[in-house]
C-alpha cells in the first residue's frame, strides 16, 4: 500500500503546533487527510464501470430463508459537471431459487427494483460517502474518534469514525434522507477501507413500513492512488400490509472495474 499523498502528509505537518487539545487535532488530521486523499484519488476519474453480481435472500421470521435470488449486472458511473456521479445498471441475467428466468423479465425486474430502492431509502455506489467529513458540512455532524481497530475483513489497521447528522440543522425532506456513518480509514494510507451507513430514520409509506435498514461498501485498491468499491452489503427488515414480515440480505460484488473508458450521455437519459 502507497503512504498518504503529499497533499495529506502536509496537512498533518501544518496542524502539529496548533492549540487544539489533542484528541481534537488528531480528528481533524483524520478528517482532513482522508478527504484529500479521496478528493485526489477522483479528481481524474470521468467515469466508471463495473461488471457486478447480487446475491439475495429473502427470511421468514425466524431466519429460514424462503427464496433467494442472483441478479448479473453491468454498472456505469459518470461523473457529471457538478462534480457527481450519475449511476445506471443494466441487468444482464437473473436467477430465481437457482434457476435463469426469460429476458422477458429483465425489464420488469429493472423497474421493480429501482422503485423499491426508492421506497426503502436505499443508496448505491454513487453515493457520495465523504459528505460529513469535508470540512464545509462538518458543522451538520456529531463525529466522534472510536479510535483505531482491525477491520475484519481486510485485517487492515483503520481509525474508526462515527458521524451522526444533527437533525435540528436540518429541515423539511432533507431530514428524510440523513444517514447515520461509521467509517474504517486505512491508518497507512487515508483511504476509506468500508463504511457502514443506515438511515437516521425510516420513514412509513402506505402499506408499507421499514424497521431497520443497514449498508456497508468495503473499498479495496484499484491502483497506487484510487481505492474503488468491492462489495456492497445490505440488510433489512420491513413489514407489508400490516402483517407480512419482510426480511432480507444481499451483497453485491464488483469485478473488472475500467476508469475513463467513456460511456455515453445516453445511458443516463
Amino acid at each position: 500500500m502507497t503512504k498518504y499523498s503529499g497533499a495529506a502528509f502536509m496537512l498533518i505537518l501544518g496542524f502539529a503546533g496548533g492549540v487544539f487539545a489533542e484528541e481534537a487535532i488528531e480528528l481533524t488530521h483524520i478528517l482532513d487527510c482522508a478527504t484529500v486523499t479521496y478528493d485526489l484519488a477522483f479528481e481524474k476519474v470521468k467515469d466508471l464501470t463495473f461488471d457486478a453480481t447480487m446475491y439475495e435472500k429473502r427470511l421468514d421470521g425466524d431466519g429460514n430463508i424462503k427464496e433467494t435470488k442472483k441478479y448479473e449486472k453491468k454498472i456505469y458511473l459518470k461523473k457529471s459537471e457538478a462534480g457527481k456521479f450519475h449511476y445506471h445498471e443494466e441487468y444482464l441475467g437473473y436467477y430465481l431459487d437457482g434457476e435463469k428466468r426469460e429476458k422477458e423479465d429483465l425489464k420488469k425486474l429493472a423497474k421493480d427494483r429501482e422503485e423499491r430502492k426508492k421506497r426503502r431509502g436505499g443508496r448505491d455506489i454513487s453515493f457520495d460517502i465523504v459528505t460529513p467529513l469535508k470540512s464545509v458540512n462538518r458543522e451538520l455532524f456529531e463525529i466522534k474518534n472510536k479510535g483505531v481497530e482491525e477491520e475484519p475483513y481486510s485485517g487492515m489497521d483503520c481509525y474508526v469514525l462515527s458521524a451522526r447528522p444533527i437533525l435540528e440543522k436540518f429541515e423539511g425532506d432533507a431530514v428524510d434522507t440523513l444517514v447515520n456513518y461509521q467509517f474504517y480509514i486505512d491508518t497507512s494510507t487515508f483511504h476509506i477501507a468500508r463504511i457502514d451507513f443506515e438511515p437516521a430514520s425510516l420513514a412509513s409509506q402506505f402499506m408499507f413500513k421499514m424497521k431497520e435498514l443497514k449498508m456497508s461498501i468495503r473499498y479495496e485498491p484499484y491502483d497506487e492512488e484510487l481505492w474503488l468499491p468491492a462489495r456492497f452489503e445490505i440488510e433489512g427488515k420491513g413489514k407489508a400490509m400490516y402483517f407480512i414480515g419482510i426480511d432480507f440480505k444481499a451483497e453485491e460484488l464488483y469485478s473488472n472495474p475500467v476508469v475513463n473508458g467513456g460511456i455515453s450521455d445516453t445511458l443516463f437519459e
